[in-house]
């Protein structure tokens, strides 16, 4: 029935438009779409004005203001990655790699995973450093307040905003090699991209995670 209805769009629609290169070819190679009808448009992001800068959010988080902080902005969803990100980080936190007084993680954003990722990060131990602070409208004054930019997304991207907002406010940049991510950043010029391999995805972020802590 798919393929019926993906022949159905292909013969009745004039263009597509997405906005990464590997997500057009996707299209192609998974959905038979034809390729002279997929346009890319690049997408782009506004850096609007920030509300509150660093010191005040960690104020408001109660962290102390040289911590390195790491931020995630995205729906809570099994698709962005984010218990990949907790394990990695209560991996580090185990072996002492990193301080529980010095490192601390946010989630901004709500979504369907919100309980279990509570859940989990109270099984771990993790709640007086692992927050989840729900939707919020000023999202980029966290981002432009991190220390380290993290997407561990898995599936099901084309080409995340937030990267763009990350890349903006000049963050290095932790993100899966997939979609239109690789699109904007390079490793080790930028950021790092690491390989959306399930088996090997936490020690691949918590290696990186470490590394970009202590560079």
């Amino acid at each position: 029935f798919e393929k019926k209805y993906d022949r159905f769009i292909n013969n009745n629609v004039n263009y597509f438009i997405n906005a990464s290169y590997k997500a057009k070819q996707q299209l192609v190679d998974k959905r038979n779409f034809d390729s002279n009808k997929i346009v890319l448009v690049d997408n782009c992001v506004p850096l609007p004005q920030i509300m509150s800068n660093r010191d005040q959010l960690f104020m408001e988080l109660n962290i102390p203001l040289d911590s390195f902080l790491i931020v995630e902005v995205a729906f809570l969803s099994e698709r962005k990655g984010q218990k990949y990100l907790i394990d990695a980080l209560s991996d580090l936190y185990i072996q002492k790699m990193i301080s529980k007084e010095k490192v601390f993680c946010t989630f901004v954003g709500n979504g369907e995973q919100e309980i279990f990722l509570r859940n989990h990060i109270n099984q771990l131990g993790l709640s007086s450093n692992v927050f989840l602070l729900g939707y919020k409208n000023n999202s980029e004054d966290y981002i432009s307040a991190c220390d380290l930019f993290i997407l561990p997304s898995i599936r099901d991207e084309d080409m995340p905003l937030v990267l763009l907002s990350a890349l903006g406010y000049g963050k290095p940049i932790i993100a899966t090699d997939f979609a239109g991510i690789s699109q904007v950043i390079k490793t080790n010029e930028n950021g790092v991209l690491i390989k959306n391999d399930l088996d090997s995805f936490t020690s691949n972020l918590s290696s990186e995670v470490y590394r970009l802590y202590k560079d």
